[in-house]
């Protein structure tokens, strides 16, 4: 593992070729496809297919609507509720009783 994280070191440096940086990606792949599936494994030659598209930056991701996420939000909610629980159309039936009030007259 410390000889995949030295060419990750040696391909990160400001003066690393072409080729260690390709062998500095290779490690990366290595290093992710360990961290999946749980085994850790020396990085694989080169291989000549081209590299997937780099991910978007943090920053550059859109949000979802916010009608999304408030769906998202109320189904984790609801989730976390009983299955008994009274649900928002069983609360919108329930009128409590209204009683007469007296006035005082001084």
């Amino acid at each position: 593992m410390e000889a995949t994280l030295d060419i990750i070191r040696i391909a990160c440096s400001d003066t690393a070729t072409a080729e260690q940086k390709e062998a500095g990606t290779t490690a990366c792949r290595a290093v992710l496809a360990a961290l999946e599936n749980g085994v850790v494994a020396a990085p694989a030659a080169a291989s000549s297919k081209p590299a997937p598209p780099p991910l978007p930056a943090v920053g550059q991701v859109t949000p979802p609507p916010a009608d999304q996420l408030l769906d998202v939000v109320i189904a984790r909610l609801r989730s976390m509720l009983p299955a008994d629980a009274p649900t928002a159309a069983s609360a919108a039936a329930f009128r409590p009783a209204l009683l007469p009030v007296r006035r005082r007259t001084p």
